[in-house]
């Protein structure tokens, strides 16, 4: 099947002293090429087997010595004097072998070029590409010059094709062109260029193994390769089980999809499940159709990134802050991030240094020296000046004997994060406003006590006054007191609720603690809301803000969202899945009816509930004239004119008994027993579906129904 690949290489002297153009050119296109100046022979023919095809793509207009690939490259090779200089750009792409093979190559051809004409050409860039078709590996290897293409030949260097932005762009074309060959081709298989992470998908990849062959010849190489193997076996088996796990959670939608049918059964069949001359259908053809993207893959619990944090947790007490610190650097740098990444380059730096974290951050440097000198100016913004100037600093012998084209480089960027250090410490400093003065009144050695007297949180001691300062920051956002002995009262509903997180550091801690207090500002004090936001630790603020978002809208997401869970009152639970389940199974004329029922019965000074419309359900799905007409009598027969009269405008249209008739039917109100949309919230919650059951009738006869799982 077709799989992406480009890749993008910048060949310059400086990586390899011996590089020459023309030596490229034969390698690619398998040819055999004499320099013309030194009469030296390049010869690659034994590569012309694989070659299948290669063609220059120049503009119209230069020099004629440019349509000559030979001609051309030896004038790239000439134009550039610098012993460090940058000779050619290249691009090798992996062509989806479904459109095309070795003796009818033009699907192959028309892709390649129709993306040079659309992204290099325009930039004044020449190209010379040749077909690569190895077995079950069909590529392209397009040689790029670096200098702007004028009337007169070669100009300045192009010197806006060197971002990240850019080699973005490019990515995205490549799979834009390919998915465009496959579609002209009638395939139905596409590419992407992006990864799982931003296709929200909690998987990781496998890296690439290499060929086989070169073990033969390279005992060091098979040794790698056999690690690489290794590697990607571990990552396969980490992927299987978050498939097992992906299932498990399907089970449930699907066993309430189970649940659905039966409800469907004992209200009766659809046809007599709509309102008479309504002519209503059902919204889902099947309750068990349930929208695949309904099992959010992201909010999977990603179980081999828990066992890094909690193997780096218990081995480095800061862990999580540094974590943060790094999550911020990488993203910056558009580079992927995780817990198990993080483990594994805390396992390959020296434990022996007393901050980790700074030498972590010198390796980071040391990369992007390394790998991407041009965005040397970002790591400003990827970090704390302070960070930025350690992390200089110590990498600054390795770059003057390394990579000494950069110690310029360097030495700016260490001179403009000192620039910045003073308004960093200006800004760092907290200013104390007067709840926070009184809160510092408080000696510290209070709070300790409070922490010592939990035996789980004893190791905690001495850093009360960061567990305080976050605290007291966001009760100060939500007016909201913080004592030592509200301190207290909350780590015991915690310890005696099993709520405390697992490893218990300082940063989950402080985390689980402010967790209460968002919750009770999302349901209590929703005007401070914005202000509680930014009270939080900003590195966690986009974990804090989809808290928020799902204590509003009432979602109970496992594991990250526990707490938040919990803080919703077992009634908002019970009525978010009442309302789900009825959801599931009635068209949206008849949930229209809900609105109906609920605005009549606020009008006549009672509530109406998601869990009394799921209980009336069961409790009418036998009666000849339908469950939602008969609803309505009821209604009817239950009050007096004059409460009738007060709701006649805001009954359904489908309801055609005459205002008319109602006087003749109502009855007095002393006459009326218990109301069935007033009997209160008494639940039997039972399965998915949470059918609620009030008196023992109701019970005897609903032991079948559709809300006790079979």
């Amino acid at each position: 099947m077709s799989i992406y690949h480009l890749t993008v290489k910048m060949h310059s002297r400086a990586k390899n002293k011996k590089l020459h153009a023309l030596r490229a050119l034969a390698y690619r296109t398998g040819s055999r090429i004499v320099d013309p100046v030194t009469q030296h022979i390049y010869d690659s023919t034994s590569k012309s087997r694989e070659v299948i095809h290669n063609a220059t793509i120049t503009p119209g207009f230069g020099p004629a010595w440019k349509d000559n690939p030979q001609d051309l490259w030896q004038h790239v090779h000439q134009s550039e004097k610098r012993k460090d200089a940058a000779i050619f750009r290249e691009f090798e792409c992996a062509l989806p072998k479904e459109i095309a093979d070795e003796t009818s190559p033009e699907a192959w051809v028309r892709l390649i070029e129709n993306f040079i004409r659309d992204q290099l050409t325009p930039h004044g860039v020449l190209v010379t590409y040749a077909i690569h078709n190895k077995p079950g590996n069909p590529h392209v290897h397009m040689m790029c010059t670096t200098r702007h293409w004028t009337a007169d030949g070669f100009g300045p260097k192009n010197r806006a094709l060197d971002t990240f932005k850019v080699l973005y762009g490019w990515r995205k074309s490549w799979a834009d062109h390919c998915n465009a060959a496959l579609r002209r081709a009638g395939r139905s298989e596409r590419v992407t260029h992006k990864s799982f992470a931003e296709l929200g998908l909690q998987r990781e990849a496998t890296a690439h193994v290499g060929p086989a062959h070169v073990e033969q010849t390279n005992p060091q190489y098979a040794q790698k390769r056999e690690e690489v193997i290794a590697r990607n076996k571990k990552v396969q088996e980490r992927n299987h089980r978050r498939g097992l796990e992906r299932q498990r959670r399907a089970h449930v939608h699907l066993r309430a999809g189970v649940c659905g049918v039966q409800m469907v059964r004992h209200i009766g069949s659809w046809e007599g499940f709509a309102p008479e001359d309504q002519g209503a259908q059902p919204a889902r053809t099947h309750p068990l159709a349930l929208r695949s993207e309904a099992l959010d893959d992201a909010a999977l619990f990603d179980q081999s990134d828990a066992g890094a944090r909690r193997q780096l947790l218990l081995a480095w007490p800061d862990a999580e802050t540094a974590f943060n610190v790094l999550t911020r650097w990488r993203e910056t740098l558009g580079r992927s991030w995780s817990w198990s990444v993080f483990l594994g380059q805390y396992q390959r730096i020296r434990k022996s240094q007393e901050n980790p974290l700074a030498e972590l951050l010198a390796k980071e440097l040391m990369w992007v020296v390394s790998r991407a000198p041009q965005r040397l100016p970002d790591c400003l913004d990827a970090a704390d000046p302070p960070h930025v100037v350690r992390a200089a600093f110590s990498v600054k012998e390795w770059v003057s004997k390394n990579k000494p084209q950069f110690v310029g480089a360097l030495e700016a960027l260490i001179e403009q994060a000192q620039s910045r250090l003073p308004e960093f410490r200006q800004r760092a400093t907290p200013s104390v406003t007067d709840v926070q003065a009184t809160a510092l009144k408080v000696p510290s050695a209070t709070f300790r006590e409070v922490l010592v007297s939990f035996p789980e949180l004893s190791h905690l001691t001495g850093s009360e006054i960061d567990i305080v300062a976050a605290c007291q920051r966001l009760a100060t956002a939500i007016d909201r007191p913080f004592t030592p002995e509200i301190l207290r009262k909350r780590l015991q509903r915690m310890t005696q609720g099993k709520e405390l997180p697992e490893p218990i550091t300082n940063e989950s801690l402080i985390e689980s603690l402010l967790i209460k207090d968002l919750v009770f500002a999302a349901k209590r004090r929703p005007h401070r809301l914005a202000d509680a936001l930014r009270a939080v630790p900003p590195l966690r603020r986009a974990f804090f803000e989809e808290l928020v978002r799902d204590a509003l809208i009432g979602t109970v997401r496992e594991p990250n969202h526990a707490q938040a869970a919990k803080a919703l009152s077992t009634f908002q639970q019970l009525e978010l899945q009442a309302r789900w389940a009825v959801e599931q199974v009635l068209t949206p004329q008849q949930l229209a009816d809900f609105e109906y029922r609920r605005s009549c019965c606020q009008r006549l000074g009672s509530t109406y509930t998601w869990q009394t419309f799921q209980a009336d359900i069961n409790r009418l799905a036998g009666c000849p004239q339908g469950w939602q007409r008969a609803w309505w009598d009821e209604l009817v027969d239950q009050f007096t004119p004059t409460e009738l009269k007060s709701i006649s405008t805001l009954c359904p249209a489908w309801y055609d008994r005459p205002f008319e008739q109602w006087s003749s039917m109502g009855r007095n109100t002393s006459q009326v027993s218990q109301q069935p949309w007033d009997r209160g919230h008494a639940q039997d919650f039972r399965g998915v579906t949470g059918v609620s059951h009030t008196d023992d009738d109701l019970q005897t006869r609903m032991n079948t129904g559709f809300g006790v799982p079979t």
